[in-house]
C-alpha cells in the first residue's frame, strides 16, 4: 500500500508522525508532494505557495518581507491577502517555520 503524504487521516500530513503511522500502518511506499526552496533544496509540502496560511511565516517580519505578494491587512470591502511560496525563501529560513 502507498502512504500518500503518510497516514493523513490520522496526522497532519507531511509530518514525520504521519510517515511512521504510515510505515507502522504497513505502507510499502510514502508518497510526498515535493516543493523547492530558494536555493534548489526539495522539502515535502502539499503546495506550493500556501506558506501564508499553514504557517507562521507572516509572523516573522523577515521573511514576510520575501513573500511573493506582501501581506495586506483586511479593509471594510477587501479581505486580507498574502501570497507566500516555498520558493521564496531558502531551505535554513524554511526550516524555521
Amino acid at each position: 500500500s502507498i502512504g500518500h503524504r503518510g497516514a493523513a487521516l490520522h496526522f497532519p500530513e507531511h509530518t514525520a508522525e504521519s510517515y511512521t503511522a504510515a510505515i507502522e500502518q504497513g505502507a510499502g511506499i510514502i508518497e510526498c508532494d515535493v516543493a523547492v526552496t530558494k536555493d534548489g533544496e526539495l522539502v515535502c509540502r502539499h503546495a506550493q505557495c500556501d506558506l501564508h496560511t499553514t504557517t507562521n511565516i507572516l509572523g516573522n517580519p523577515a521573511l514576510a518581507a520575501k513573500c511573493t505578494t506582501a501581506f495586506t491587512p483586511a479593509t471594510a470591502t477587501t479581505g486580507a491577502s498574502a501570497r507566500c511560496c516555498t520558493s521564496d525563501i531558502t531551505l535554513a529560513e524554511f526550516m524555521t517555520l
